[in-house]
């Protein structure tokens, strides 16, 4: 299924400032697509919002970095025992960073006593956990609509209509650049890429976000 893109017609009206004429409206679906999969393959994110999403991850060290950011809540986390028989626990002693690490205190060491006595019995703990986590953008950035937008408009208003030209003629007098790439990701400049580096996979573990 095809994700939405990451702009409107709206945004890209608003920010033209006035209404697409035929040929401008029968284009701005297919590049608000392709410009929304640039964007989203450059960043590595589909910048969507996932609630109670379930993610089994091993522990280095008694912790956990959860690898989707930014990270909204954290909802549960269960131990797996990785025994048949020896029922899994939900862990309650756990903190959280507010961005993407989970740390797990041994439960032994730290005065933790409600764990199953099989889990004594076994005498070893698996280090693998299931967590229960709302991670992702409950709405498109601001920067990512508008540089989409941006990028839009300026395929929109070109000369040409080949990806990638520019070109004018003024009396007698005429010029023709070739942009580097081609399409959508050629109206986008070197600053429009820079807004995005904020935004790529390993980046936004560092933004503390709020919690609803």
């Amino acid at each position: 299924m095809p994700l939405p893109p990451l702009a409107t017609s709206a945004d890209v009206t608003a920010r033209l400032g006035r209404a697409l004429n035929p040929l401008e409206n029968a284009r701005i679906d297919a590049l608000l697509a392709d410009g929304s999969a640039f964007i989203r393959r450059y960043c590595r994110k589909d910048f969507l919002s996932h609630p109670g999403d379930i993610i089994d991850i091993r522990a280095g060290g008694g912790e956990i970095t959860i690898p989707y950011r930014p990270v909204q809540a954290i909802n549960s986390v269960t131990w797996l025992s990785g025994y048949p028989g020896i029922p899994n626990i939900g862990v309650s002693w756990y903190t959280f960073d507010g961005i993407d690490k989970i740390t797990i205190p041994d439960p032994m060491g730290s005065g933790i006593i409600n764990l199953p006595e099989a889990w004594y019995d076994v005498g070893w703990y698996s280090e693998t956990f299931r967590v229960n986590v709302d991670h992702g953008f409950p709405e498109v950035p601001d920067e990512v609509i508008s540089v989409l937008a941006t990028a839009t408009i300026a395929m929109l208003t070109m000369p040409t209509q080949a990806g990638g030209v520019i070109g004018e003629t003024v009396g007698s007098y005429s010029y023709r650049l070739q942009r580097t790439g081609g399409g959508i990701s050629a109206a986008l400049k070197d600053a429009d890429l820079t807004a995005l580096d904020d935004y790529k996979a390993g980046k936004t573990g560092t933004i503390q976000m709020a919690r609803p």
